[in-house]
C-alpha cells in the first residue's frame, strides 16, 4: 500500500508545498502583517499566526480540487500495481460498455466533488478569519 500512495501522491505534495511558498510570498508584505510585527509578535507567530492562515485558502482550493482526481485518476497506478479500485473498474467499464456501472462511478465522482467543495467552504471559514457564514443570506436565496 505504501508505493501506491507515494505514487500518486509525491508530485503532489510538491505542488502543493510550491502554492504555500507562492502564496506565503504574495501575502508576506501585507499590512496586517507589519501591524503585528509592530506590536510585538515574533516572526515566527507572524509566519506560522497570520500570514498562513491567510495564505492557505488557495492551497485549500487546490486540494480539494485534486482529491475527486486523485480517486478517479489512479487508473494507471492501480493497473501498474495490480491494486483494483474505482479507476480500474471505470476503465473496465468502459472498455467492456457497462454503461450503469459508467454511470454509477461517474456520479459518485461527482457527489464527492460537491462534498470536497463544500468541505473546502468549512475549511475557509476555520483558516481564515475575514470568511464567514451568514446564514440569513443563505436562507434568502
Amino acid at each position: 500500500m505504501v508505493l501506491p500512495v507515494a505514487t500518486v501522491t509525491i508530485g503532489l505534495i510538491a505542488y502543493y508545498m510550491k502554492m504555500v511558498r507562492t502564496s506565503l510570498i504574495e501575502v508576506l508584505p501585507s499590512e496586517f502583517l507589519n501591524l503585528a510585527r509592530a506590536k510585538g509578535a515574533s516572526e515566527r507567530r507572524v509566519t506560522y499566526r497570520h500570514a498562513l492562515r491567510v495564505g492557505l485558502i488557495p492551497v485549500i482550493t487546490i486540494i480539494m480540487l485534486d482529491l475527486p482526481t486523485l480517486i478517479s485518476g489512479a487508473a494507471v497506478v492501480e493497473n501498474v500495481f495490480n491494486w483494483g479500485g474505482i479507476g480500474s473498474l471505470a476503465v473496465f467499464s468502459a472498455q467492456s460498455r457497462n454503461y450503469p456501472v459508467l454511470l454509477m462511478i461517474i456520479l459518485i465522482i461527482s457527489a464527492f466533488v460537491v462534498v470536497a467543495n463544500f468541505l473546502a467552504d468549512l475549511l475557509y471559514t476555520i483558516v481564515d478569519p475575514r470568511v464567514k457564514i451568514h446564514r440569513k443570506s443563505v436562507l434568502r436565496r
